[in-house]
């Protein structure tokens, strides 16, 4: 397994000291980055967030409507499909210069 797939099951993640992310999103996003999908935040906490509702202009915020935790599917995407959007992604690296 390559160490970018290592990376990704391990949540092994950083973001770059000169890429300005605010608290809020650093607190998102590692509440999305979590491994175990029991411990995940969810849909409808995702929308709930501070940064999320800063940051969503009001008309897309009012036409969200989750739904119950309850009658959410939640589907398993399988390793292998995983592994070729990360070979995809690896074909067209996005590089960033400060």
């Amino acid at each position: 397994m390559s160490l970018t797939s290592q990376k990704i099951l391990a949540v092994d993640y950083s973001i770059p000291d000169h890429i300005p992310v605010s608290s809020e999103c650093k607190d998102l996003l590692a509440r999305i980055f979590v491994a175990d999908p029991t411990k995940r935040i969810t849909i409808p906490e995702i929308i709930a967030h501070p940064w999320f509702q800063h940051h969503l202009r009001p008309d897309v915020l009012i036409s969200l409507c989750p739904q119950e935790e309850e009658t959410m599917v939640i589907q398993k995407q399988p390793v292998e499909e995983i592994s070729a959007v990360v070979l995809e992604a690896m074909k067209h690296p996005y590089q960033l210069t400060g």
